[in-house]
């Protein structure tokens, strides 16, 4: 990731880094405590400490060095359903899914194959970067965000609302999901959210969230 970063970026500007990873812990501070009642509680027994029990994002509020998010161990879950079984459970969505692209490009720089992941589905859709609300990007550095978002015409305040994993911590294998859980969380009924992530290889992709 390390050597990605420098090939993509050089050395960034370590300021401006600062800045924006700051701000992103402390928004995650905050997030942190008011979502602390929806985590649920994991246990388990050490032979030597007895019962450990983890019920809170443990990562929030613990400054990180270096320029890129660092790696965490986390789950999360989210159900996915088609709008007959919704009917038929009687179930209430907290979101609708919209659609999705993908795009490839440079395997040593995937923030150009995001971008144009979302001019895809913008596209696609109808849509301009002005109609969407919030926009949650994966934070594999604050160099990453603020080229994506300068290349994208996105002003900051609506960017990652709640912090993003240079403060979180990146769980692979869930970040897509707590990435969703927080984007629903900051959208108001009926907004149109974008969650994209740069992925290593080249590759981008987009999907467009609506809050039922």
């Amino acid at each position: 990731r390390l050597e990605q970063f420098e090939k993509a970026h050089g050395k960034g500007d370590p300021e401006a880094a600062k800045a924006y990873r700051e701000a992103g812990e402390q928004k995650a501070v905050a997030f942190k405590a008011a979502v602390k009642a929806e985590i649920a509680p994991m246990y388990w027994i050490d032979r030597k400490k007895g019962e450990i029990v983890i019920s809170e994002d443990e990562w929030p509020g613990r400054a990180k060095e270096g320029p890129l998010s660092p790696n965490a161990d986390g789950a999360a879950v989210t159900l996915v359903l088609s709008e007959d079984t919704l009917a038929e459970k009687k179930l209430t969505p907290a979101a609708e899914l919209l659609g999705f692209a993908a795009y490839g490009s440079d395997p040593e720089k995937p923030n150009p194959a995001a971008e144009a992941a979302v001019r895809k589905l913008l596209s696609r859709k109808g849509l301009k970067a002005e109609d969407i609300a919030l926009f949650e990007i994966l934070e594999n550095s604050a160099e990453d965000i603020t080229q994506i978002a300068a290349a994208l015409n996105v002003p900051a305040e609506k960017i990652n609302p709640f912090g993003g994993a240079l403060a979180f911590g990146r769980c692979d294998g869930a970040e897509g999901i707590l990435m969703l859980q927080r984007l629903i969380k900051g959208l108001k009924p009926e907004e149109k959210g974008l969650l994209i992530i740069p992925a290593p290889g080249g590759m981008g992709m987009a999907a467009l969230i609506r809050k039922c």
